[in-house]
C-alpha cells in the first residue's frame, strides 16, 4: 500500500515520474502511433492491437463471452463468439452500442443497462461456474469486477483486463502504470489477486495502455 507524508512526498514524486514519462520522446512516439493506427482502424476496439491479435487468434465461434463494459469492443466480440453478454452502466455508451449491434445485424448480444454498482457487479452472478470462454473486463469498477469473472470461466478460458496498467501492479512504462511497490489497486479481492499469480500471463503494451491476458489453468 501506498504511503504519504506529512508533506505529501510520495505524490509530489509520483507526479514527477509521471511527467517525465508523457513528455518523454518515447511516450510521444507511442502516441503518435496509437492515434494513427485509430484513424487506421477507427471500427478498432481500444484494446492493445497485440492484444486483440491475440483474442482473435483464441476466440472460437461457439464461445461464450463476458464483457464488463460496452464499446467498439462489444461488435467485434460478437462478430468472432457464439454468445455474447455485454453490462454497460453508461446509457450513452449502451444507446451507441445497441446501434452498432443493430447496423451489423448482430443478434446473438445481450446488451444490459446497469448504472447501479452492486446491481451491475451482481449480473454475473447466474452465470454458471466454468461455462465461459471469454471474460473481457473493461469497465468501471474493474478491480472487483476482475475477481467475480474468475470462477465463471472454463479451464483454459481467458481473462481479459483492459487498461491492466491501472488495476494491476507490472513492470510497465506506461504512465500511471501501478508499480510492484504500489500492489494491486485496493478494490482487486487480495485472494483472486494471489490466485491469478497461478495463471499463464500475456501481459501486453502499447506505451499508452495495458491489456492482460489471462489464462484459466
Amino acid at each position: 500500500m501506498l504511503r504519504i507524508d506529512a508533506n505529501g512526498n510520495l505524490f509530489r514524486v509520483r507526479t514527477r515520474e509521471r511527467l517525465k514519462k508523457v513528455l518523454s520522446p518515447r511516450w510521444l512516439k507511442h502516441r503518435i502511433a496509437a492515434s494513427a493506427h485509430a484513424l487506421r482502424h477507427p471500427d478498432s476496439p481500444w484494446i492493445v492491437p497485440a492484444a486483440l491479435d491475440e483474442m482473435a487468434r483464441r476466440l472460437r465461434h461457439d464461445d461464450a463471452v463476458f464483457e464488463w463494459g460496452s464499446g467498439l469492443s462489444t461488435p467485434w466480440l460478437a462478430e468472432r463468439a457464439g454468445t455474447l453478454v455485454s453490462i454497460e452502466s453508461d446509457a450513452s455508451w449502451h444507446r451507441k452500442v445497441a446501434a452498432m449491434l443493430e447496423q451489423r445485424a448482430l443478434r446473438n448480444t445481450e446488451l444490459r443497462l446497469v448504472p447501479d454498482e452492486q446491481k451491475y457487479l451482481a449480473q454475473i452472478e447466474p452465470v454458471a461456474t466454468g461455462s465461459l470462454d471469454l471474460v473481457l473486463v473493461d469497465g468501471h469498477w474493474s478491480g472487483r469486477a476482475l475477481g467475480l469473472s474468475m470462477p465463471k470461466l472454463k479451464r483454459g478460458g481467458l481473462l481479459v483486463l483492459n487498461g491492466a496498467q491501472w488495476t494491476l501492479p507490472s513492470d510497465s512504462g506506461t504512465p500511471d502504470a501501478r508499480t510492484r511497490a504500489d500492489g494491486p489497486d485496493d478494490t482487486v479481492d487480495p485472494l483472486a489477486f494471489m490466485e491469478l499469480q497461478t495463471w499463464p500471463l500475456k501481459w501486453f503494451s502499447d506505451g499508452i495502455n495495458d491489456t492482460a491476458i489471462f489464462t484459466k489453468p
